[in-house]
């Protein structure tokens, strides 16, 4: 939710990217890389498990709903492109997110600048407004 309070504040698209940007560096923190674990082990024991497997779709929607509203403001300033549905975007970037785990079983056999450089001009391309 400070996400979504810093970009009601920005001002200007380059504020908005850096605010996307500083979200997506936290994504290389310890802690982020342990969520990721857990999630994706949650993800691999749904497969068989029909229960687990629902809730977890209806955490996804509310992930969505979360991120929607975080964005919103962007769109609304134009700074998003607005002909994406926002869940979608939503549940694409948590993909974008999730795809970070094969890099870390072993960090070091990966340059994480290069893929966090990726990482971060692939996700921008895709839905921000670019002058």
């Amino acid at each position: 939710l400070c996400f979504e309070a810093a970009m009601a504040k920005c001002t200007t698209s380059a504020e908005c990217e850096s605010l996307i940007e500083l979200y997506l560096g936290l994504q290389r923190e310890p802690d982020a890389i342990e969520r990721r674990r857990i999630r994706m082990t949650v993800m691999g024991r749904a497969q068989s498990r029909p229960q687990l497997a629902e809730k977890l779709a209806e955490m996804n929607l509310q992930y969505a709903d979360l991120f929607s509203q975080f964005l919103q403001p962007a769109v609304e300033k134009g700074w998003v492109k607005s002909d994406f549905d926002l869940r979608t975007v939503a549940i694409w970037f948590m993909g974008m997110v999730n795809n970070r785990a094969p890099m870390d079983f072993r960090p070091s056999d990966w340059d994480q600048d290069e893929m966090h450089r990726l990482y971060c001009s692939t996700i921008l391309d895709a839905f921000i407004v670019r002058s």
